[in-house]
C-alpha cells in the first residue's frame, strides 16, 4: 500500500526522468502506457524541466550534511490508490492523493517534501513523494534518524486515519490492498519479508552509525595532521633558512668553519631530517586512515537502501 525508498544524490537524475517522464525515461519493461501519461499530474507547480533535481539540491545545499558520496539525500513514499478506491470517480481518487500528500508535508515539513508525482499510467494509480530526510531535533540531512521503524509505523497509522476521516471508510491503508484478498501463502510470505526488512534495516543502521564515528575520528585527526605538518613544515623551512644563511655566510666571509661551527651545521643537517621524517611519518598516517575510510565506504555502497512495509 505504501512504502518507502532511499536514494543518493547520483540516483536524482534517473529518478527526474522516471517522476516527470522525461524522454530519457526507462520503459524498456512497458510498464508505462504512453497513451495515457497525459493524466499524469503534480501536487505543486512544475516549472521546468528536472524541477525535482533543481529544488533539490538547493534544499540539500541549506542544511547542514556529511560530505559522504553515498550520504542519502532523498527518501521517496510511494502510496498506491487502493482497491476499493479503484472504481471511483476521478474527483474521489484526487482526493486521496491530495489529502496523502498533504499528510505527508505535515510529517516531514513541506519545505522538506519535494513534489507529489501522480501516476495514472501505469497499471495502479500511485503517487511519489520525496522528500529530503532531515533529523527534527539537529536539523541535518540524516535518514536513519527519520526513518526509523517506529516512524514508518507511525507514517501508515496516520494515514489510515487521514482517509478515514477523508472517505469515512476504515482499512484503506493499514488493511487496504491494490488488489484481491490475501491468501495464508501470500500473509506468510508478508511476513518473512517484513523480517528481512527489519533485519537488513539493523544491518543499515549499524553500518551507518559506525561510518558516522569513523567520519569523526578522520575529521579530527585530520584537523590534529594538519596542524602538526604545518607546524613541522614551517620548523623544517626556519632549520633550511638558517642552514643556508650560515652557507651564505661563509662564502661571503672566505671562512674556514672551525670544528665547532661544523658540529653545529651536522646538528642542524640531522635536526631537518628527524622533522622531514616526522612530516613523512604523520601524512602516511593521515593516508593510511583516508584508505580505511574509504574501504568501509565501499562496502556500504553494496548495502540495500530500499525500505517497504
Amino acid at each position: 500500500m505504501a512504502h518507502i525508498k532511499h536514494f543518493g544524490m547520483q540516483d536524482v537524475k534517473r529518478l527526474c526522468d522516471e517522476y516527470e517522464r522525461e524522454k530519457e525515461c526507462n520503459n524498456s519493461d512497458l510498464r508505462i502506457d504512453p497513451e495515457r501519461t497525459k493524466y499524469n499530474y503534480t501536487m505543486l507547480p512544475r516549472r521546468i524541466h528536472y524541477q525535482l533535481a533543481y529544488d533539490l539540491t538547493k534544499r540539500v545545499n541549506e542544511l547542514p550534511h556529511s560530505n559522504r558520496k553515498d550520504l542519502t539525500v532523498m527518501s521517496t513514499w510511494v502510496v498506491t490508490l487502493p482497491e476499493e478506491l479503484k472504481q471511483a470517480d476521478e474527483a474521489t481518487k484526487r482526493r486521496f492523493f491530495d489529502a496523502t500528500f498533504k499528510y505527508t508535508q505535515e510529517m516531514y515539513g513541506a519545505e522538506n517534501v519535494m513534489q507529489g508525482y501522480v501516476h495514472m499510467d501505469e497499471s495502479t494509480p500511485h503517487i511519489h513523494m520525496p522528500i529530503v530526510p532531515v533529523d527534527r531535533e539537529t536539523g541535518r540531512i540524516c535518514r536513519k534518524n527519520v526513518f526509523t521503524p517506529a516512524e514508518l509505523k507511525a507514517y501508515h497509522k496516520g494515514l489510515e486515519a487521514v482517509m478515514e476521516k477523508e472517505f469515512g471508510v476504515r482499512g484503506l491503508i493499514l488493511n487496504g490492498k491494490t488488489k484481491g484478498n490475501y491468501t495464508t501463502k501470500e500473509l506468510k510470505e508478508r511476513t518473512r519479508k517484513e523480517n528481512e526488512l527489519k533485519e537488513r534495516e539493523a544491518a543499515l543502521d549499524t553500518r551507518e552509525a559506525n561510518l558516522d564515528a569513523l567520519e569523526r575520528r578522520f575529521e579530527t585527526d585530520r584537523a590534529s595532521f594538519s596542524a602538526k605538518i604545518n607546524k613541522l613544515v614551517s620548523e623544517l623551512q626556519n632549520v633550511l633558512d638558517e642552514a643556508n644563511y650560515d652557507l651564505e655566510q661563509a662564502k661571503n666571509t672566505s671562512k674556514a668553519l672551525t670544528e665547532a661551527e661544523k658540529k653545529k651545521a651536522l646538528a642542524k643537517v640531522s635536526h631537518y631530517d628527524n622533522i622531514q621524517d616526522n612530516v613523512d611519518y604523520d601524512r602516511e598516517r593521515a593516508e593510511r586512515l583516508s584508505r580505511e575510510v574509504a574501504d568501509l565506504y565501499r562496502g556500504y555502497d553494496g548495502a540495500e537502501y530500499g525500505l517497504q512495509v
